[in-house]
């Protein structure tokens, strides 16, 4: 059975939705940057949860096995995430919490739910689909489709981005090589683009850094959505 991509991602939407419904009450200063007002905190507290930050999650596989990054306790309504992992990696497990919280009302009742870091386990293992729907979740919730476009197209102008000669100068005398050694569509050239802070002599923060998200994660995103040409 595949992912149903459009149901989690109207799902992020209204969650999304929400949020800006009550800009208002939670931003009283006046609404704040996306990367704030997306905030996985914000989100939980959305949703009548307590998010916190934690120094440490145990695992439940015993001591020897990786810390968790998030925990989701239905029972205690609270979102934890432990801050042993980066910024952006502790932004993305709580939006990942936010998908299992949104998406699996099961997940979490009897035991709470534990989570490692993006990226564990043996290379090239298949990730079980609740956390792949989870991850997509996060994704939308942190980098929605329509704000990445704008974004994407104030500094690459329009879409989707072609990878040629011009632009690949620009991106750094490295990203020249990706002509002839990566085939169309690489990840390279979307990791390359999320990471850009200058093209043609403007200087802006780059994709990566407006959304909050590792380069690898804005990179995903950005090839998702199409914004890149295969």
């Amino acid at each position: 059975m595949t992912i149903d991509h459009r149901h989690i991602e109207e799902q992020a939407r209204l969650l999304i939705y929400e949020v800006w419904k009550d800009r208002a009450i939670l931003f009283p200063l006046g609404t704040p940057p996306v990367v704030q007002l997306l905030s996985p905190g914000i989100g939980a507290r959305i949703c009548g949860y307590e998010y916190q930050h934690v120094p440490y999650i145990p695992s439940t596989h015993g001591s020897s096995d990786k810390k968790a990054a998030g925990l989701l306790d239905r029972s205690r309504g609270i979102i934890s995430v432990s801050t042993q992992f980066t910024i952006e990696e502790q932004r993305f497990t709580g939006a990942h919490e936010l998908g299992h919280l949104v998406l699996h009302p099961d997940l979490g009742q009897r035991f709470a739910h534990r989570d490692r870091p993006i990226g564990w386990g043996a290379q090239g293992t298949a990730r079980p689909r609740h956390e792949q729907e989870a991850d997509y979740f996060a994704a939308c919730y942190q980098a929605p489709r329509k704000t990445v476009q704008t974004e994407f197209e104030k500094r690459f102008g329009k879409v989707p981005l072609v990878l040629d000669d011009t632009l690949a100068f620009y991106l750094g005398a490295k990203y020249q090589r990706l002509l002839m050694t990566e085939p169309p569509g690489s990840m390279q050239f979307a990791a390359a683009v999320a990471g850009a802070q200058s093209l043609g002599g403007r200087h802006f923060p780059s994709m990566a850094q407006y959304f909050c998200m590792s380069i690898t994660a804005m990179a995903i995103r950005i090839c998702e959505l199409g914004l890149v040409a295969d």
